[in-house]
C-alpha cells in the first residue's frame, strides 16, 4: 500500500460501490424530474432519494413530486416544530421565525398556520 493508498488488485474485478448505484440512480431521477422542476430542486430531490433522507422542500410542486417517489418530506414549519420538540427552539422563537417568514412572503394554508400554532401552545404549556 505505497502511500496509505489502497487499490484493488488487478485479479479482482471492481464492482460499482453502492455509491456508484446511488449515483447512477440519482442520474435516472434527475432525467425523469428535471423538466418537471427547477434545476436545484430536481437535484436535491434526487440527491435525497439517492441517499435515503427525507427532502426540505415547502414548494407544491416539489413536494407532490417528492411524495410520489416515495420520499420523506419537511418544510420550514416540520422544522420548526422539531427544533421545539428538542428544545432547540422556545415555541415563542419558533412562533416568531414562522411570523417574519411569513411577512417576507412564505405562504402556508390557514389550516397549516392554525395547527402549527396549536402545536406550539401544547409545547408551550408547562403541565
Amino acid at each position: 500500500m505505497p502511500g496509505g493508498v489502497i487499490t484493488h488488485p488487478p485479479s479482482i474485478p471492481h464492482h460499482p460501490s453502492s455509491r456508484q448505484e446511488a449515483g447512477t440512480q440519482r442520474n435516472r431521477d434527475l432525467s425523469l424530474i428535471t423538466p418537471l422542476l427547477d434545476p436545484g430542486e430536481a437535484e436535491a430531490l434526487a440527491l435525497a432519494r439517492a441517499q435515503g433522507l427525507p427532502l426540505l422542500v415547502d414548494e407544491k410542486k416539489g413536494r407532490t413530486i417528492a411524495r410520489m417517489m416515495k420520499i420523506p418530506v419537511l418544510g420550514l414549519v416540520g422544522v420548526l416544530l422539531l427544533a421545539v420538540e428538542r428544545g432547540i427552539l422556545e415555541p415563542q422563537v419558533a412562533g416568531a421565525l414562522l411570523q417574519e417568514s411569513i411577512n417576507h412572503g412564505f405562504r402556508l394554508s390557514e389550516r397549516l398556520h392554525q395547527a402549527f400554532l396549536n402545536r406550539l401552545a401544547l409545547s408551550a404549556d408547562p403541565r
